[in-house]
């Protein structure tokens, strides 16, 4: 035909799944990021695809498919000095690791994960999963996999208050366990399990279907099955199957008979209590069955009929909304939605430096149920003047059993405003949600009562 062979091209012939192929090819590339080519056509495989590499990484690259280039490591620094010696792992139970990963549900409330990995196996020894974790958690948690695993020659962490609260430090100190300290803002001298929670970031707390909950209380507990195997057995006297050292079992045990609370400062304090219609009356604290979003409005509609009435204020003197506003307003706190949040209670947040005669007329006027009393101020203990002031009110007019009485501050504890004649008590740190489930179930309480 007088014309050169280099001027002829094949025409392709496209399957007729060529564009279902690239539909899942591209959407197994958006749920595992981390994943080439390869690993693409391991999953098609197992999914009844009937493709090679070949084929895919064609696909791969014309649809401009990448795997996210890695940051350079850093060099090794087993051998340098920093707020501890630093160690290569030699065997199992030479060295563990354990951290803290955040994430949040969809309605934005926080969640905690304590990873627990074993730095030569690389195994992951647990994944537990709270709203809320303390150093008392912590060392239960700790006391299992001793128990599971038998007890390590050092454990390494951060520098988190959890990890190192007097009551931790001085609990692995008597079994013999070497912390192991890295330096604040080092987190590469830690590793092992930074790797291991990152690849946990990416490979599941970031799909949808597990942060995301459909209602019900704890929605966090499914989390905490769709990560982890079955736990170990739990504390009760006895050493669990496989264990095999009594004395073992005995000295971890007898060391957590009485469980330590971390009351945030790092230092430990004896708890003690039981349960309290799902809420925990421990020492000084007030601990109660946390109720999600959902929970606390389905409790409330099917235990009350109609919507929890709450009045709230910072009172005479006391010119600080701070506390209010956390736990009323919309906003809330932390990620943490406040009370106005809630459609099953109704707010009033009346502001601050109101008259005890004053919150207690708005009140009577909405028929409320529940009463919050926010004292930041407490220069001469003028914050006890005031509430025993609001107690002697309600009392005179013969309607402190007609409401429930909650008080928050920096100063404030649940024995000490149980000791004034409140239901119940907050102090620091605390969460919108902490006290929509104890205003709900004490509510509830008291109209089966």
């Amino acid at each position: 035909m007088g014309q050169h062979r280099s001027t002829q091209r094949h025409q392709v012939q496209l399957r007729s799944d060529e564009d279902a192929l690239t539909a899942a090819v591209v959407a197994l590339a958006g749920r595992f990021g981390r994943y080439g080519y390869k690993r693409i056509t391991g999953l098609l495989q197992m999914a009844g695809w009937e493709v090679n590499a070949k084929r895919v990484q064609r696909i791969w690259r014309a649809e401009g498919l990448k795997v996210p280039a890695k940051q350079p490591k850093r060099g090794r620094l087993w051998l340098a000095d920093g707020s501890c010696i630093r160690l290569r792992p030699q065997h199992r139970n030479h060295v563990w690791a354990y951290d803290f990963v955040s994430e949040r549900t969809h309605d934005g409330r926080t969640l905690r994960l304590l990873t627990v990995v074993d730095e030569y196996s690389r195994e992951c020894l647990a994944i537990s999963v709270a709203r809320r974790m303390t150093a008392n958690d912590v060392l239960w948690i700790l006391a299992d996999l001793f128990l599971e695993y038998g007890i390590p020659e050092h454990i390494r962490s951060d520098n988190g208050p959890e990890f190192v609260a007097k009551a931790v430090r001085g609990w692995l100190a008597e079994l013999g366990v070497k912390t192991l300290f890295i330096e604040p803002g080092s987190l590469w001298e830690n590793g092992y399990v930074e790797s291991f929670n990152g690849k946990l970031e990416r490979r599941a707390l970031k799909r949808r279907d597990l942060l995301h909950a459909q209602g019900g209380a704890d929605p966090h507990r499914r989390l905490a099955a769709a990560l982890q195997r079955p736990a170990p057995a739990q504390l009760a006297g006895a050493t669990p199957a496989g264990a095999g050292d009594d004395r073992l079992a005995g000295l971890i045990a007898g060391r957590l008979r009485t469980p330590v609370s971390n009351t945030g400062d790092g230092h430990g304090t004896n708890i003690e209590g039981g349960p309290m219609n799902g809420v925990r009356s421990r020492g000084d604290y007030l601990e109660v069955e946390e109720m999600d979003f959902y929970a606390i409005n389905s409790f409330i509609k099917e235990h009350r009929g109609r919507k929890l009435v709450v009045v709230g204020a910072a009172i005479e003197s006391d010119a600080h909304t701070v506390g209010t506003d956390a736990i009323m307003n919309m906003k809330g706190c932390a990620g943490n939605y406040g009370l106005e949040r809630y459609p099953e209670i109704e707010v009033y947040n009346l502001g601050s430096q109101i008259p005890c005669e004053q919150l207690l007329k708005v009140a009577l006027e909405k028929n409320a149920d529940a009463i919050l009393i926010s004292q930041i101020v407490t220069q001469k203990n003028v914050h006890v003047q005031h509430l025993t002031r609001m107690i002697e009110l309600l009392e005179a007019e013969g309607v402190r059993e007609r409401f429930v009485l909650v008080v928050g501050g920096p100063r404030i504890n649940n024995a000490f405003a149980k000791e004034l004649g409140y239901d119940a008590g907050f102090g620091p740190r605390t969460a919108p949600v902490e006290v929509a489930s104890f205003l709900a179930q004490e509510a509830g309480r008291r109209t089966r009562a």
